[in-house]
């Protein structure tokens, strides 16, 4: 079905450094369609678009140094969604603390350890 909207539609690239991907399991379509769909209510309150609007699309490049993703979402009304450094701040930190967990939490025990 086409994408039909009256109002903006924003494009993100989400990537990683090829190693970092392979090492965390983000080197396939269904592990970042599964991160996206787990942070479907953050990344719609990030850009000001009701969840029951929030919609969205995706293609997983498998590029050789940067597995990455486009993405472009849009608000199904047309009429919601607003994007600035704070909600570009909040995606971001929202993704990077599910990507990276694993690691933190390994650096979080090495630290109480020390």
């Amino acid at each position: 079905m086409p994408m039909m909207t009256k109002g903006p539609v924003w494009t993100v690239i989400l990537s990683l450094r090829r190693e970092d991907a392979s090492d965390l399991g983000y080197d396939s379509a269904e592990s970042w369609r599964t991160l996206l769909l787990q942070h479907k209510t953050r990344l719609a309150q990030a850009m000001k678009i009701p969840v029951d609007d929030f919609r969205w699309c995706a293609a997983f490049h498998d590029e050789g140094y940067h597995p990455h993703v486009h993405m472009m979402v849009w608000s199904a009304d047309g009429k919601h969604g607003y994007l600035n450094k704070t909600g570009i701040t909040a995606m971001r930190s929202a993704l990077t603390n599910t990507i990276f967990q694993d690691e933190m939490h390994n650096l979080y025990v090495k630290k109480d350890l020390a």
